[in-house]
């Protein structure tokens, strides 16, 4: 049954859950006509069916929905380190559990990004406040800003002149 929770698409799952307990609901009418005595227990096991059916499609169904949701929530929240789980199905749930992949990359790579901007911000603010100081004339103030979190390649990169 793993092809029905991690292969079958979610359509499929619905008409194979809400068909087969239709099916019993129809056996136990069927069994009112055709045997009249065993009606009632024909009715108790069919009722046992369906809830154990019922349990077992809630499982395969909703459980890879939900772990999912709650992982995407997580990731909307920034949380980039968790694992991304149920990436072998082929379903729905696998489906958007390799999008959650490309949405971490392109989170991580932002946040890259972002920390590379705040370190030139850095500089620039840096070089700012020595540039007021020389429109000032005051002529002690530095012409090269010196950040320690610069690399050797941050200073080729914004001056073009190897350090």
């Amino acid at each position: 049954m793993r092809w029905f929770a991690a292969n079958a698409p979610i359509r499929l799952k619905m008409l194979i859950a809400f068909g087969s307990l239709s099916a019993l609901l129809v056996l136990t009418a069927i069994s009112a006509v055709v045997a009249p005595d065993s009606t009632a227990y024909v009715a108790a096991a069919a009722s046992v069916a369906a809830i154990l059916m019922s349990a077992w499609y809630r499982e395969a169904i909703c459980r890879p929905y939900v772990g999912t949701v709650l992982r995407m929530e997580a990731l909307a929240a920034g949380d980039l380190t968790s694992p991304i789980a149920h990436t072998d199905f082929e379903d729905c749930v696998g489906r958007m559990t390799k999008a959650m992949f490309t949405f971490r990359a392109t989170a991580q790579a932002q946040i890259a990004q972002n920390a590379e901007a705040e370190k030139h911000a850095e500089i620039v603010r840096g070089m700012t406040a020595n540039l007021k100081c020389l429109a000032e004339c005051d002529l002690t103030a530095g012409c090269c800003q010196s950040n320690a979190n610069a690399s050797p390649q941050d200073a080729v990169r914004l001056t073009g002149v190897a350090a």
